[in-house]
């Protein structure tokens, strides 16, 4: 692992208070990894709006967003903050600025299934898979004292679950996290024994790497998501990490199923981050070269 020239956490701020949360989880995580902050505010222009109310939506964005940065450096005096404000679609500008500044992660607020943000639902899903960078969403429940204590990650028997091991590892070593992996079950033999392969290919790696590990199976089946939404609530996790699955139809695309849109989006508002996979299975946008 090898540190990259620059380190960036980029936060979308739409002047929401689930966005000063995303905020507050960015500006630890900064200090943690030494990372720089920008935080980017999109003005969505009308089809027509004129060119004169948007210079001036944009106007008072630059004020407001100017005013949240002056607040930050001055709680974080040794904080690196950058405000950027810029013109169009959220589900396109906040992928391609990620990918433009080569940001290490985004840290994203969202209101959950039911809220009236426009990051919302499975209108978040779009924006969290428009970029390779990894994304966590944060919903109004702070970051705990302790930071990422507790970490949650569901596996399965797809190729792409046992590759966001290595973020998994770098955020156990600083936090000094006890990660849950919580293990889905196949009836079908053959698909079972992928699971388990995937597995002990996890403990191996956590053992390896000397970080705490327990092993739970979802024994009851069923409604997966429902069970890792209850099973991270028992274990009071700060996390859970999911990952993205690449798209059928676009290989330069990623998705995420209907079960990792609802945990995403879970009522317990536990924080979730959703890592993207390259073609060759390492993961990409992580806080150091991995």
């Amino acid at each position: 692992m090898s540190e990259k020239k620059r380190s960036i956490i980029l936060v979308p701020h739409d002047f929401t208070s689930v966005a000063d949360s995303a905020v507050n989880y960015a500006i630890e995580l900064c200090k943690l990894f030494n990372n720089e902050l920008y935080l980017l505010h999109i003005v969505e222009g009308g089809l027509l709006e004129s060119r004169s109310s948007l210079q001036k939506d944009e106007q008072e964005a630059t004020a407001k967003l100017n005013s949240i940065v002056e607040a930050i450096r001055q709680k974080a005096t040794s904080l690196s903050v950058t405000p950027l404000v810029r013109q169009g679609s959220i589900f396109e500008m906040i992928g391609e600025t990620a990918d433009e500044l080569d940001t290490n992660l985004v840290v994203m607020g969202t209101h959950g299934v039911k809220g009236l943000q426009f990051i919302t639902g499975s209108r978040a899903i779009k924006v969290i898979t428009s970029s390779s960078a990894p994304f966590v969403v944060v919903q109004q429940k702070p970051l705990p004292a302790q930071g990422f204590k507790n970490i949650v990650l569901p596996l399965d028997l797809t190729a792409e679950s046992k590759t966001k091991l290595p973020w998994a590892i770098y955020l156990g070593k600083n936090f000094g996290a006890t990660f849950h992996l919580f293990v889905k079950e196949e009836k079908d033999e053959f698909l079972a024994k992928n699971v388990r392969n995937n597995l002990a290919f996890a403990e191996g790696f956590f053992q390896k790497n000397g970080v705490q590990y327990t092993v739970t199976h979802d024994d009851e089946g069923g409604d997966y998501a429902r069970q890792v939404i209850r099973f991270a609530s028992s274990k009071n996790a700060d996390l859970i990490v999911i990952m993205t699955q690449v798209g059928r139809d676009d290989l330069a695309s990623y998705v995420l199923g209907p079960d990792d849109q609802r945990i995403v989006a879970n009522d317990a508002q536990i924080p979730v981050m959703c890592v993207n996979p390259k073609d060759d299975n390492t993961v990409s946008g992580s806080i150091l070269s991995v």
